[in-house]
């Protein structure tokens, strides 16, 4: 098990004593999935709560915010797309 420390006021998450700094939405996500680690977050679910709007333009930057994270984070957690339905971080 990974040891995680959400630092909300300055958007810092620590896993493992590794500390990485990140934008709003990349936050307020990964807080998001690991929060529901192994279960499946439904897209539209962190659409709304995120970014409020449940469009083809934020779909798209939810991936790209997916993508960044996965970069990110590779060595402790990996998150799955789950065709339709949302994604699912899972820790390694």
């Amino acid at each position: 098990m990974n040891q995680v420390i959400f630092n909300d006021a300055q958007r810092i998450v620590s896993v493992n004593g590794t500390t990485t700094r990140l934008t709003e939405k990349e936050f307020l996500l990964l807080q998001l999935l690991y929060s529901n680690k192994g279960e499946i977050v439904e897209r539209d679910t962190s659409l709304s709560s995120i970014w409020k709007n449940v469009d083809e333009f934020t779909r798209r930057s939810m991936d790209v915010y997916i993508c960044k994270l996965r970069k990110k984070f590779k060595s402790f957690f990996e998150i799955e797309s789950i065709h339709s339905q949302g994604h699912k971080l899972i820790e390694i």
